[in-house]
């Protein structure tokens, strides 16, 4: 198991085996989109 793989088991999925995504601008902290990611996407 790599280090990436070690993160992503500790990622609380819920029980579709999604984790939320919030997308910020840097500077504003303004929330720019909500996505869902599944550990293929994490690992991407």
């Amino acid at each position: 198991m790599n280090d990436t793989d070690e993160r992503i088991a500790r990622v609380a999925f819920n029980g579709d085996g999604l984790v939320a995504a919030i997308v910020q601008q840097w500077d504003t902290r303004e929330v720019l989109m909500l996505g869902w990611m599944d550990a293929e996407a994490l690992r991407r």
